[in-house]
């Protein structure tokens, strides 16, 4: 009976090493549900580029994931409508 309750207390032991040795996974992280307010944030892409993302929550999720980092260029040199301007006819360009 005393092997068995050593082997026991082993492989227990064994389990929440294991368990909290290994990496959690990125969407535990990183978190997995942003809004879909519509708040366009600029960020770089790791060959680059600038890519805008709908909102702050959405860069930050891919700048913990590794596939963005933080830029100072707010709207990734683009300039934006406002959906009261396209309804009444204007446009940005002069």
């Amino acid at each position: 009976m005393g092997i068995k309750i050593t082997i026991a207390t082993l492989m227990v032991v064994f389990f929440v090493t294991v368990h909290h040795a290994s990496p959690l996974p990125s969407w535990r992280l990183c978190g997995l549900f942003c809004s879909a307010d519509y708040s366009p944030v600029c960020g770089k892409l790791p060959n680059g580029e600038l890519e805008l993302f709908p909102n702050r929550c959405e860069l930050l999720r891919a700048v913990c994931r590794g596939r963005a980092e933080y830029t100072d260029d707010k709207g990734c040199g683009l300039q934006f409508l406002s959906e009261d301007a396209e309804y009444h006819g204007f446009s940005a360009s002069a």
